[in-house]
């Protein structure tokens, strides 16, 4: 049972995910990116909020201590992340930008050993790294 909740959990991320590159670019040619990152972010902040609080139980007094590291993830990557990707789904297709997005963690990890000079362990490197045991 709780294998199957998984799957259906990782299926719905995905659909989510998916849906999101399409409704994206339906919208691109519509809405400004500022405007729809907006409400992306203005639509999902509560139920986020919601899940944050009845399954991890953050410590919030520690978050509002740290108020400006946050704020800064959140522009770089939260809402930076949306905000380019409905700018580059005004010109290029919804099967493109979430091919170039699945390449992301393989061109993080490169940039890493390149740049950072970091060494990849041997699954980080394997396509079978990746994949949960049978």
């Amino acid at each position: 049972m709780l294998r199957a909740r998984s799957h259906l959990y990782l299926a719905l991320a995905n659909l989510l995910w998916a849906g999101n590159f399409a409704f994206g670019a339906t919208l691109s040619s519509q809405v400004e990116p500022v405007s729809l990152s907006f409400f992306r972010w203005a639509l999902a902040a509560l139920p986020l909020v919601l899940l944050a609080w009845a399954i991890e139980r953050p410590d919030w007094r520690a978050a509002a201590r740290e108020w400006r590291w946050h704020l800064l993830q959140s522009v770089l990557g939260l809402s930076g992340y949306a905000l380019l990707l409905y700018s580059a789904l005004g010109t290029t297709g919804a099967v493109t930008a979430s091919v170039v997005s699945a390449i992301n963690p393989a061109a993080i990890a490169l940039a890493a050993a390149l740049v950072l000079r970091e060494r990849l362990t041997r699954i980080q490197g394997s396509a079978s790294g990746s994949r949960s045991p049978a």
